[in-house]
């Protein structure tokens, strides 16, 4: 999708609350052709590279320790900060380390974009950082 103001994309987001108070969400499917960084907007690859995700930060606020898709995917001893735009996470990876953006799972072993995404009956699992079982962009 696409943070629209004035009929232009400003640039690509995932979800409303991703976008700017000045501007209006609109989702991938609906963005006219040509519309939000030449169309880009509308194509897998290119959101994750361009659309920004939120980060967690360690507990004095100083370092990014993971790029994040919501508060749930950060410890306890960390914050959570929105997405903004170039704030150097997507979907992909932090720009800045080269680092992939890691997502949780459910109890089920499939890949989530938060606790809200896994049903009443199952445990979201953070992911593990720096562990080969943690869930990626491509999964």
């Amino acid at each position: 999708g696409s943070c629209m103001v004035g009929g232009y994309g400003s640039h690509c987001a995932l979800q409303a609350s991703d976008c700017p108070s000045d501007s209006q969400w609109v989702a991938a499917r609906l963005l006219p052709g040509g519309r939000a960084h030449g169309g880009s907007c509308k194509q897998r690859t290119a959101t994750e590279t361009r659309a920004s995700l939120g980060l967690c930060m360690n507990a004095g606020n100083t370092t990014v320790t993971t790029c994040a898709s919501s508060a749930s995917i950060c410890t306890e001893s960390e914050s959570f900060v929105a997405a903004s735009e170039g704030n150097g996470c997507t979907m992909k990876e932090n720009g800045e380390e080269g680092s992939p953006s890691l997502f949780g799972s459910c109890s089920d072993g499939g890949c989530y974009w938060s606790s809200d995404d896994c049903t009443f009956a199952e445990e979201f699992k953070p992911p593990h950082f720096g562990q080969q079982d943690s869930c990626i962009c491509e999964q």
